[in-house]
């Protein structure tokens, strides 16, 4: 793995070219002697596999820190996005645009170079390359306002990704017999049928991985011995230092990634897609047709046959005190209450004591909603604020949070710099932040009531979303 690692970070040296990224040469590893040593195809899919990995790492950090999740309670990451504050300038926005880029790239010099020249080049391994094709596109469709395709190339609305993602994800349900591959591709081609608002083929697309694969999980593994790392885990979890806190009120869910070793050489993997998503857009598909029992089923379901069964860790969390230095007033005591908001109930059961034994933490799917919650929900508004509440916490530290927002990020600096289709004036330049997300780091902010143990946050930003769900930037099937 170490050996692949190298050959594939000198080869994205030779090879890799736009998106600002000027080519670097490489004396040492050229792209005519590495497509001629044997199984170069099979070497070349192990360095996507790390390449993935390392991308997901960058996206997952920055994208939590940019939502409502997490709050840099240390300076070692971005001590901006928590605002959120996203500028084109921003050395941040490029790490994530670059490991978007690196990841197409991967994959297409695998697939129009590597694998023609390699006569032992086998179709899952076209698969495989075609799968991070497809995920490559479909963050660039997520997470931006828009991006190049090639190098230098003109800018593509999301939309455009969107449907290179579903091509790319074509190929990989055409070419593998590997199920889990198969039917996360036909999840992601669900996930954008939900983005796009195409409720009839989300429901075939959905319901058919649900049906095929009822308990699938596909993550993405890390290596602390030979890397990459899930960097996420060490601001979590390994490090001395507090750098990352949750929301109070999703304390119960961090950290979803620890090592038990203790020294940092056990990297839990970063979940890409589960079968919670496919419940979850059903759930709001069936919401959004005014189906509100088929709904509440369909959300009891979710818990009953797949959360239930996921697996919850035992772990010592005794180091974490939550006193990193930007604040040192986060809840440590499991008898703090939690409200969502001024005025709302206080709830119990949201805050863990880490210094009484060990923790158990849901280390892929936990969830705060009971049946009897989704029961109570008695209006649309309701049900759907549950739905967003749900999706909160059962992607929490896998980068899909800041995309429930609306907030997309600009194309970057040097990026705009070395492409002659962006000027200075380029729209693609400003990130996307709907008018209703509060700046001012209001999204992580909260008031402790010592007296009473109870922390209160400051707002409620599902019922936010659900207030706005008309808008163009959210919910797409409103």
């Amino acid at each position: 793995m170490k050996t692949t690692q190298f050959i594939i970070a000198g080869l994205l040296a030779f090879t890799l070219q736009g998106c600002g990224l000027d080519a670097i040469e490489n004396p040492n590893v050229t792209e005519d002697k590495f497509v001629e040593t044997p199984q170069a195809s099979a070497t070349w899919v192990n360095g996507a596999r790390a390449e993935m990995a390392s991308s997901l790492s960058v996206i997952v950090e920055l994208t939590e820190l940019t939502s409502d999740n997490y709050f840099n309670n240390r300076t070692l990451s971005s001590k901006v996005f928590d605002i959120p504050q996203i500028v084109y300038t921003d050395l941040d926005v490029n790490r994530i645009q670059t490991a978007v880029h690196n990841l197409r790239r991967t994959a297409e010099f695998g697939l129009e170079t590597v694998i023609p020249q390699d006569n032992s080049a086998t179709d899952e391994q076209r698969a495989e390359l075609y799968f991070y094709l497809g995920v490559s596109h479909l963050f660039a469709g997520e997470y931006f306002v828009g991006l190049p395709e090639e190098a230098y190339g003109t800018v593509l609305e999301p939309s455009a990704h969107f449907d290179a993602a579903i091509e790319a994800f074509d190929e990989v349900t055409s070419l593998s017999g590997d199920t889990d591959l198969v039917q996360a591709a036909n999840l992601a081609k669900a996930r954008i049928s939900f983005h796009e608002g195409d409720v009839t083929s989300l429901r075939t697309q959905a319901e058919a991985v649900i049906n095929a694969a009822p308990a699938l999980n596909y993550q993405v593994e890390y290596d602390g011995i030979n890397g990459p790392s899930n960097g996420f885990q060490n601001f979590l979890y390994n490090s001395s230092q507090d750098e990352f806190a949750p929301l109070p009120r999703l304390d119960f869910l961090d950290p979803k990634y620890y090592s038990e070793d203790g020294a940092g050489q056990d990297q839990k993997p970063i979940s890409l897609f589960k079968i919670e998503e496919a419940y979850l857009m059903l759930a709001e598909a069936d919401l959004a047709d005014g189906d509100l029992p088929g709904t509440r089923t369909r959300l009891k379901d979710l818990l009953s046959d797949v959360i239930a069964n996921r697996p919850v860790a035992s772990f010592d969390d005794s180091r974490e005190t939550r006193s990193g230095g930007n604040r040192d007033d986060y809840p440590l005591s499991d008898t703090v209450q939690v409200r969502f908001a001024p005025g709302a109930p206080a709830v119990s059961g949201l805050i863990l004591d880490r210094q009484d034994g060990l923790v158990q933490v849901p280390v892929v799917s936990g969830t705060s909603v009971t049946a009897q919650d989704i029961d109570n929900a008695a209006t649309e508004d309701e049900l759907l604020e549950l739905i967003y509440l749900m999706r909160q916490e059962i992607f929490i530290s896998e980068g899909r949070r800041v995309v429930d927002l609306g907030i997309r990020y600009p194309v970057s600096e040097q990026e705009m710099t070395g492409n002659n289709n962006i000027d200075s004036n380029s729209p693609y330049l400003q990130a996307q932040i709907p008018g209703f997300i509060p700046l001012g780091m209001q999204m992580d902010d909260f008031s402790v009531n010592e007296a009473q143990g109870i922390v209160t946050i400051d707002v409620n930003i599902n019922r936010v979303l659900v207030q706005n769900k008309t808008n163009d930037a959210i919910l797409p099937l409103w």
